[in-house]
């Protein structure tokens, strides 16, 4: 995680008052209630860590068991809790993010997104 980013969980209003929730349980039902995105940063004109991270970085704090981690996988209720996907395909030993491959040794002058680029992979 990029240091100014993790500075300023540690310093969001929102991040301290996670400090409440001392069970898994209780952070897992925060982020059903509260996540509706799992980018970084707020969305529209707010500034600041998005409640996604701050409670990422929270999850970070307990040190889960192995259990609570195999139940965020499994989570049934929310996509931002579970990642069944990665579970059911752990078989694959890497996710490519196909739209960065596209944009890879494209910063010149006449460089861009480049589909044949994609395609090799």
């Amino acid at each position: 995680m990029e240091k100014v980013l993790s500075v300023n969980i540690l310093s969001s209003d929102y991040f301290k008052e996670l400090f409440k929730y001392k069970t898994y349980h209780k952070v897992v039902d925060e982020i059903y209630n509260q996540v509706d995105h799992v980018e970084p940063w707020m969305t529209d004109n707010c500034r600041g860590p998005s409640s996604a991270f701050c409670l990422l970085y929270k999850l970070f704090t307990m040190k889960l068991t192995v259990k609570q981690m195999h139940g965020l996988l499994k989570h049934q209720d929310s996509p931002y809790i579970r990642a069944e996907w990665l579970e059911a395909n752990k078989d694959y030993q890497a996710i490519v993010d196909g739209a960065n491959i596209a944009l890879y040794q494209q910063n010149f002058v006449e460089g861009g997104f480049s589909l044949t680029q994609d395609a090799k992979w």
